[in-house]
């Protein structure tokens, strides 16, 4: 995809979606974590986590509708 070219409408709802499920995992990861006391899950929710975040500030849209 060019600098130019912006994603459409259905791929913006898709990333959407997945950055929620992403971040909902890293919390759920985190939550599970930090009560079970088990290292693995604590140290992969960030990632989830940032995986989540960056998802959706893919998806948001500039109010001026310049381009990312």
């Amino acid at each position: 995809m060019s600098a130019n070219d912006r994603p459409s409408e259905h791929d913006e709802h898709r990333m959407r979606r997945q950055g929620i499920v992403f971040l909902s995992c890293g919390v759920v990861f985190l939550g599970v974590g930090l009560a079970t006391k088990q290292l693995v899950f604590t140290l992969l929710a960030p990632s989830f986590i940032a995986l989540g975040v960056v998802f959706l500030a893919r998806t948001r849209r500039r109010p001026d509708g310049g381009q990312r």
